[in-house]
């Protein structure tokens, strides 16, 4: 990469990719944390499946539109998702609080892309080595079901792709409020509307009719709801591409007022401690 990026100038925000390289030297350097959480990942799934099995015994039919097959396959391809649409800590928010931010802002680079680039790297890394393999294991075993085509595969990765970008845009937001906060509850705020209604926990359908509408007309759902209703086949070829339009629409939308707020904030920085 350094020998690349030294003599080939990359177009873009492909100049970041350093920092995704670097997301992953940091992730491997603490291996007690990579392995606790796939660890994790393994059991969360694990208690997916027997709460989910639980659930759906002695049902005949579907419980909100789902079969135990397609409900099972939901929560636990959720549970093995929230490696890679779980962007950890608060970085943005924590450089604004201690004063750091000035010695970012001092570099030639563009801190939203280089955020954006670590947090995939990350992101990215965890998921393809725990996430994927788990997703795998309990396909093999019969506790999930594959997807319905590789064409309904293929559109699914591009749909949770745009749901990463659509949770760091959300993220990248609420660190730019530090600016004038000045505090760290909005953590919490930005966190529980992402669970309540990103479909990251059930599927929406499971939600009460007035709850479900509001959590239709939020961005959110396009983080988990819309990647996972493509993967078990509940969106068809149509519903998908529309899908994919909406979430890239919230995307662009939201990584673009990130941007507009980032230019205003740093203009009227004001730094408090270090």
């Amino acid at each position: 990469m350094n020998v690349l990026t030294n003599f080939i100038p990359l177009p873009g925000p492909l100049r970041y990719l350093a920092y995704t390289r670097a997301a992953v030297a940091r992730v491997l350097a603490y291996r007690v944390n990579f392995w606790m959480g796939a660890v994790g990942t393994v059991l969360g799934m694990t208690i997916q499946y027997y709460l989910w099995t639980a659930i759906y015994h002695g049902e005949d039919g579907a419980l909100a539109g789902y079969g135990a097959v397609e409900a099972l396959t939901y929560v636990i391809l959720g549970q093995a998702l929230q490696g890679f649409l779980h962007p950890e800590g608060d970085p943005l928010g924590r450089k604004v609080r201690d004063g750091s931010i000035a010695v970012d802002l001092a570099r030639p680079a563009d801190w939203q892309w280089v955020v954006f680039w670590d947090y995939l790297g990350g992101s990215l890394f965890r998921w393809l080595t725990t996430g994927v393999p788990a997703m795998v294991l309990f396909t093999v075993v019969g506790a999930v079901a594959a997807p319905p085509s590789l064409g309904a595969f293929l559109v699914f990765l591009v749909s949770a792709f745009l749901g990463f970008v659509l949770l760091f845009a959300w993220h990248f937001l609420f660190g730019l409020l530090s600016f004038w906060t000045k505090g760290g509850g909005l953590i919490d705020l930005k966190a529980t509307a992402v669970s309540l209604f990103s479909g990251a926990l059930v599927p929406l359908e499971f939600y009460p009719p007035g709850l479900r509408r509001m959590a239709m007309a939020l961005p959110f759902r396009g983080i988990y709801y819309l990647p996972l209703s493509i993967y078990t086949g509940r969106l068809g070829a149509g519903e998908a591409a529309g899908a994919l339009g909406w979430q890239a629409a919230w995307a662009v939308g939201l990584f673009l007022m990130a941007r507009v707020l980032w230019r205003r904030a740093t203009r009227s920085l004001v730094i408090h401690g270090g």
